[in-house]
């Protein structure tokens, strides 16, 4: 009896070591799972597609600390206590030791990577799925990658000026990554030829799946190419840069035809028809986007966790909100001056006929109201 059971676990033991996994199949995410040329419903690659959705986004105008990002210009203060993360950028406080906390180079790189992975990988896939109009989704899933990865190239660019392009070279850690950085000039080409070069291949809705996330739309490939122009247009980058001599901080002379572009790209959006200025600008920020709300001035976004009012909280005027408001942010007077009359003059303008002893009467709406609370600056 112990002659068999000895020879029972010895055929156990030899049974289980053959079928041994020396990393559990869990854990083994390669690109060839990934994009696997039999998967023609695309699952998996539309999870990678999804990840690098993900990797795009972060919290908007109170990301830093949640403070808002007005508080690193002239427009407000932080008024939160201690010394908050926003006012080393309003400082200067920062270096390369010590980044400030919206250095994007690394996460932004890492989701470029990522989403080139996608981009060269993606026709392995035999995707079965069409569009509405009868054109391959395939397609129009590489291009959502590619306007993921034009939108990281260009916050990176407003961050730090030119940066090296990749293209759609995937590169190892073995490889040489030791890469000049591309121009302004260069840097601004690539987006809006990327831009271009989407836009036909994207689907043409003003908004998809509104109530879960959005996915990148034709509007969405003109909207970047505009904004993108418009910042090449402007007297920080337009030959006005802090140095006009170094091609990496922005254009080293100006060129009026760059407002033109940029008007152009923006007049083709509102030609395009699907987009309209809400008639109250408060209804931009607390409508749903169109088709499921109102909200006709939306083009791209994402929802990230759920609903929550710790921005207003942290933000409100004390007292204002029934958790308490927490007053973090105090806009100052520069920014009140800034909104016009609502014959849309500047206060400056004596056809604006600004009273200093009553200076909520006649001015713009939406812009100032007496339960402002304001500091004033310098």
């Amino acid at each position: 009896m112990k002659k068999l059971l000895y020879i029972l676990l010895v055929l156990t033991a030899a049974a289980c070591q053959k079928s041994y996994e020396s990393v559990p199949l869990g854990q083994q995410q390669t690109l060839d799972l990934a994009f696997d040329t039999r998967d023609s419903l695309g699952k998996q690659a539309m999870a990678y597609l999804l990840t690098t959705y993900q990797q795009c986004t972060y919290n908007g105008h109170n990301r830093i600390s949640g403070a808002y990002l007005d508080a690193a210009s002239d427009d407000a203060v932080s008024s939160a206590p201690g010394i908050p993360a926003v006012q080393s950028i309003a400082t200067g406080a920062y270096s390369a030791a010590s980044p400030n906390n919206d250095d994007l180079w690394a996460r932004n790189y890492t989701a470029i990577r990522n989403a080139t992975v996608f981009i060269v990988y993606i026709n392995r896939v035999p995707l079965l799925e069409k569009l509405p109009n009868g054109y391959p989704a395939r397609s129009a899933y590489r291009s959502e990658a590619r306007w993921l990865r034009a939108l990281l190239y260009f916050q990176l660019l407003k961050r730090y000026g030119g940066v090296p392009l990749l293209g759609d070279t995937i590169r190892q850690i073995t490889d040489n990554v030791q890469l000049p950085r591309n121009s302004f000039g260069d840097c601004v080409n690539y987006i809006v030829s990327e831009c271009d070069n989407i836009k036909d291949s994207l689907r043409t809705a003003p908004m998809v799946n509104p109530t879960t996330y959005g996915r990148i739309t034709q509007g969405a490939a003109m909207a970047l190419k505009a904004d993108v122009l418009l910042y090449a247009a402007s007297p920080l980058f337009n030959g006005g840069n802090i140095d006009p001599s170094n091609p990496l901080t922005g254009y080293t002379s100006y060129d009026a035809n760059r407002w033109k572009l940029a008007a152009d790209a923006a007049k083709a959006i509102i030609d395009k028809g699907d987009y309209q200025l809400m008639k109250s600008f408060n209804d931009v920020f607390v409508t749903q986007a169109a088709p499921v709300g109102t909200n006709t001035e939306t083009i791209a976004w994402m929802q990230l966790g759920s609903p929550a009012n710790s921005v207003e909280s942290a933000n409100a005027p004390v007292g204002f909100t029934s958790q308490g408001g927490n007053g973090a942010t105090s806009p100052t007077e520069n920014l009140v001056d800034a909104f016009p009359s609502d014959s849309g003059y500047a206060i400056t303008n004596p056809q604006a006929h600004f009273n200093p002893n009553d200076p909520w009467s006649h001015r713009d709406p939406v812009s100032v109201s007496p339960s402002f609370t304001t500091v004033r600056s310098g």
